[in-house]
């Protein structure tokens, strides 16, 4: 690593030791990851950072680590890859085709098996490839005895024994807080707090700004926002709305009082606006990863569904579909808001080979949403022999 590289990321990741500093004030204050201050790579190639975990950290067998980096490019970063033991296990794009000049990501891996394991995770713009960034990791296997402190917060994410964050494989956008986060009413640092997030909450994103500076989220039945530079992405996030902010227009003041003739108006009609639902594919739950014992093992999974929205909601159809091939249709009587519903099917396998399980929420529209970005959830199961 040459000396005006590691100046650059001294520079980049210093504002994030004084941001875990002072956790107690107002985050946003704060740099973010990826600070617009900063300045970009020259048109070489792109730089790429691992932020978490740390190079030695230590994970169970089975246990999802999340790998969490920033990358740069003054044209734009594509893509970022994940090599684990010299084969890519992940690849991560931006929503915006072009590219971003500043990029941050999570790439998830789940180790099957003990011992150590070199991972990589490199940048790219087009085609040409960034030096890759290294982490080490030890892999031991899962204590036999039950956990004696087990999570006590499993709806934000459960914690390993190196803290990373167990994420749903289902697609649904999420962002985790990366530190203490004031969940606001606006997407602005004037507006009142509704509540403090700690750092590890996992939430839904329903909504964003044009910039994506603010991700709008669903936390305890109610939607608020929060600063996008102090979370982190994962799932399927292309398809999230841009939320539009209704603002004032300021009206000129007048040199001369203007002459007011009373006009008798009829009384307005006030329409009350209905409460809308939001379906949200919380999880799907069920072995990822199935050995087929003699000719075929039958598995149970199970698809939890929740109103995430401020209104109830009407009957509608849950779809479950395997490799794009129909396998069954639910009919859900309704939804009252923050209501949840579990869905279960028993699949049975035969045949080795990789499956993706596709869940489709409300699929023909019959229910009026905040938004359908979460309809869907995906889940990959792995069949060997």
């Amino acid at each position: 690593m040459t000396d005006k590289l590691r100046l650059w990321l001294a520079l980049a990741l210093l504002p994030l030791a004084l941001a875990a500093c002072n956790l107690g004030n107002v985050p946003e204050t704060a740099e973010p990851l990826l600070p617009t201050s900063s300045p970009l790579p020259a048109a070489g190639k792109p730089l790429i950072t691992i932020i978490s975990p740390q190079d030695g950290d230590e994970f169970t067998v089975n246990e999802q680590i999340l790998v969490s980096v920033a990358a740069t490019d003054s044209s734009g970063v594509t893509g970022v890859q994940l090599v684990v033991n010299g084969a890519v296990v992940k690849r991560v794009a931006p929503a915006n085709p072009a590219g971003e000049t500043r990029y941050a990501a999570a790439l998830d891996y789940t180790p099957r098996a003990a011992g150590e394991v070199n991972m990589q995770v490199i940048a790219f713009r087009g085609d040409i490839a960034s030096d890759p960034a290294a982490l080490r990791l030890t892999i031991v296997s899962a204590p036999t005895s039950p956990n004696p402190n087990p999570n006590p917060n499993p709806g934000g994410g459960g914690s390993g024994s190196s803290g990373s964050i167990n994420i749903p494989n289902d697609g649904v956008c999420r962002a985790l807080t990366n530190l203490n986060l004031n969940f606001r009413s606006q997407p602005n640092t004037s507006s009142s707090v509704i509540t403090v997030l700690p750092g590890g909450t996992l939430a839904p994103v329903v909504g964003r700004l044009g910039d994506n500076s603010w991700w709008q989220i669903s936390f305890n039945n109610q939607n608020g926002w929060v600063s996008a530079g102090f979370t982190t992405l994962s799932g399927n996030c292309a398809g999230v709305p841009v939320i539009s902010l209704a603002t004032a227009t300021p009206i000129a003041s007048a040199t001369t009082p203007p002459t007011l003739t009373p006009v008798r108006t009829p009384t307005p009609t006030v329409t009350p606006v209905p409460a809308l639902p939001d379906l949200l594919v919380t999880s799907i739950g069920g072995s990822q990863a199935v050995r087929l014992n003699g000719s075929s093992v039958t598995i149970t999974y199970a698809i939890n569904i929740t109103n995430m929205g401020q209104g109830p909601a009407g009957a509608f159809t849950v779809n479950l579909s395997n490799n794009g091939t129909l396998t069954d249709t639910f009919n859900v009587s309704g939804l009252d808001r923050g209501q949840s519903i579990s869905l279960t099917r028993d699949l049975t396998w035969t045949t080795a080979g990789t499956f993706n399980l596709r869940v489709d929420v409300d699929p023909d529209s019959r229910v009026a949403e905040v938004s359908d970005v979460n309809n869907r959830g995906d889940l990959t199961v792995t069949v060997s022999n």
